[in-house]
Order: structure tokens, then C-alpha cells, then sequence
């Protein structure tokens, strides 16, 4: 499946557990932003010390942030991508083992036990669809999140997610 087709089709499952729960209250599991990190960068990191640490990816692509009529750039490494806008790490979807988040060391590939353990509350209030089931944790008091994918127990895809 491709990227463009994946990206609708978990924003279409968002939207749908986000309808479905209106008026409950869904528990989640928070992180504090300084601790979301991928490869030892924070988000909100420059672009300059992120691609210190982060190293020289396989290609760039532009795109517009038409929420906030922005422009933000994509790193890609491997099918991972590392997002800034202003010059500032704002983002990521990694998708291959090429990177991973830092808190309790985890990555594509990893069995969703680690999820368990280290975001339980978010953990017990996974929503799935037909093939996955998505853990949604949130950044600090932000309208951020951190969505983790899996399939068959073990995380496929974890990404960075905005309600706007």
C-alpha cells in the first residue's frame, strides 16, 4: 500500500475513534514533551543539532502545512521521516527500523508488551480496525500525540500526530 493511501487511511481511523468516543472519557497515557525523542533529538531541537546527531538522510522532500499556511521539510531515512518546519524538529512517522524513539528504547519491530509496560493507561485504551490497533499517547497538555501502530503484537509504525 502506498505511503499517500496508508497516511489517509490511519487519519481515517483517527478521525473515526475520535467520533466514536465524543462525550466519553477516554483515558490516555501522557509523556512529557522533552522526553519524546528520536535517536537522542527532541522534538523542538534545531534542525542544525537535530542533523548533528541524526546524520546526512537519503533524501528531502517540501510540503505545505495548510492549517497553519506554513512550509515544512521532510527528511527521509530509509521510509522513516524526520519533520521540521522553522528550522525546528517538529515531528517524525518512522516506519522502518532506521530509527526509533527513545523512551524504553523502542521501535518498528518491537513486541507491544513494551507499550504495556511503559503506557499502560493509553495501552488499555487502544482502538483497532480491521488489521491494526493504534495506541495513542499525549504530549504534555498539548492537542500532540504520539500514535503507536501495531499489527499481530508487534509495533509497525510509530508517528507524531496534531488534532487542529
Amino acid at each position: 500500500m502506498n505511503m499517500v493511501l496508508q497516511k489517509k487511511s490511519l487519519i481515517f481511523l483517527i478521525l473515526l475513534n475520535n467520533s466514536l468516543v465524543f462525550g466519553q472519557d477516554v483515558r490516555l497515557s501522557s509523556i512529557a514533551l522533552e522526553e519524546v525523542c528520536v535517536n537522542n533529538v527532541k522534538l523542538g531541537e534545531s534542525k542544525t543539532l537535530s542533523l548533528n546527531e541524526l546524520g546526512s538522510p537519503d533524501s528531502t522532500s517540501t510540503g505545505i502545512n495548510e492549517f497553519e499556511r506554513t512550509f515544512y521539510e521532510n527528511y527521509h531515512y530509509g521510509n522513516s521521516i524526520v519533520i521540521f518546519e522553522n528550522e525546528i524538529f517538529v515531528g517524525f512517522d518512522l516506519s522502518d527500523q532506521k530509527l526509533d524513539f527513545d523512551k524504553g528504547r523502542i521501535e518498528v519491530g518491537s513486541k507491544i508488551d513494551v507499550l504495556r509496560k511503559n503506557f499502560k493507561i493509553s495501552y488499555e485504551s487502544r482502538y483497532s480496525n480491521e488489521s491494526n490497533e493504534i495506541i495513542k499517547i499525549q504530549i504534555g497538555d498539548s492537542d500532540s500525540y504520539l500514535l503507536f501502530v501495531t499489527k499481530n503484537n508487534i509495533v509497525v509504525r510509530i508517528m507524531t500526530w496534531d488534532d487542529q
